[in-house]
């Protein structure tokens, strides 16, 4: 009798992620038919989704958080940001091990800046870990979108908080309380200065991926499609480093 080959495990992923022997489309599509549609054999004749497809990401995003986190009803609006599940677990694995967590510990605290409208990094870490999150952002809307998702997951209401900064120049004055202590604060920052150099840098990652899958170049994205709408989740006056300053 032969003898299953192990998959090879990714390489860069915290020994604790659960996606770092890649991504078991056939399971993922049985806990969540949805994503049926969008996976198919690639140039290398194995299962996958297309990349450059945000609905067929989100869709996976979604078929992730529900088969390994039990998260499910996760969704985003059209054009913000979807973040990458693997790699906003392995922050929270890093993070577990800088604060010398090797188990279930949910008297940590951690406080999220600009949670956006997919409020990964505390629905990950209220899943792997148990801990007590606050989620904080400027844009209403998205906090409403994150705020549903808590809804529909009734074992996050008592561990995931949501609260506005009402003003764009404060990060912790407004949203920590006198008094309030946090373990840990974790930030995904507008990392562009511009909308301009947002549109830039995704058609390069556009391009990346058409090549990766035999094509010269990608069509160019229209500003109305894809992510143009994340405003402030993707570009700041300054970028990354002056956001970081501020």
């Amino acid at each position: 009798m032969k003898k299953s080959r192990a998959k090879p495990v990714r390489k860069g992923l915290h020994p604790k992620n659960l996606h770092n022997q890649g991504y078991d489309f056939p399971a993922l599509v049985k806990s969540h038919p949805a994503l049926a549609p969008y996976v198919k054999p690639n140039a290398h004749g194995t299962l996958s989704i297309d990349f450059a497809d945000p609905l067929a990401v989100k869709t996976l995003n979604a078929a992730l958080l529900n088969r390994y986190y039990n998260i499910v009803d996760w969704d985003i609006p059209e054009g913000a940001l979807c973040p990458p599940i693997p790699g906003r677990a392995d922050y929270i694995h890093y993070m577990a091990d800088l604060i010398g967590l090797g188990h279930e510990q949910p008297s940590i605290k951690l406080l999220d800046i600009g949670t956006g409208a997919n409020g990964i990094y505390p629905l990950l870490a209220c899943q792997i870990y148990g801990w007590e999150c606050v989620g904080s952002d400027i844009n209403t809307q998205s906090l409403e979108n994150v705020a549903t998702i808590i809804n529909h997951n009734p074992t996050l209401k008592d561990r995931f908080t949501l609260r506005t900064q009402h003003d764009k120049n404060h990060i912790f004055e407004g949203i920590i309380q006198p008094g309030e202590f946090f373990d840990v604060s974790v930030c995904n920052p507008p990392f562009h200065a511009s909308l301009d150099e947002a549109l830039k840098g995704n058609q390069r990652k556009l391009n990346n991926l058409a090549r990766s899958r035999g094509e010269q170049k990608a069509k160019t994205q229209s500003p109305t499609l894809n992510f143009w709408r994340a405003g402030a989740e993707l570009w700041c006056k300054g970028g990354e480093q002056l956001f970081l300053k501020s």
